[in-house]
């Protein structure tokens, strides 16, 4: 199997699909998916604090991994976005050393556009 880090998989033809914005009540925080120069990223909608990760590589289907430059691999998070019994996505899970599946709900029709950011 390729290593997404060194040899990414092409960007998926349904890339779109993936932006919006996704809740999770829990932590009461909002992640935003958009899609930034062909690349899926995930941002943190909070004028106070960043996320230290931000850019998917595809690594299979639904599944994506985000690198934290400057740490060890095992620190890197891993993105998975779920899907309903249509094939909408519902939700993006991710994962990463200490934390496993934190879920994140997606909103509908809560100022979605075509995602590009410039």
């Amino acid at each position: 199997m390729a290593d997404p880090r060194t040899d990414p998989l092409p960007v998926p033809e349904n890339i779109k699909s993936f932006i919006g914005k996704y809740l999770n009540n829990k932590i009461k925080e909002i992640h935003e998916v958009s899609l930034l120069e062909g690349k899926l990223r995930v941002d943190l909608a909070s004028p106070v604090r960043n996320l230290v990760w931000g850019e998917l590589t595809a690594v299979s289907g639904d599944l994506f991994l985000a690198i934290i430059e400057g740490e060890p691999s095992c620190t890197n998070v891993t993105v998975r976005f779920l899907r309903d019994a249509n094939g909408d996505i519902e939700s993006m899970s991710y994962s990463i050393n200490r934390c496993r599946d934190v879920v994140f709900s997606k909103q509908q029709g809560v100022g979605h556009s075509d995602g590009n950011r410039s």
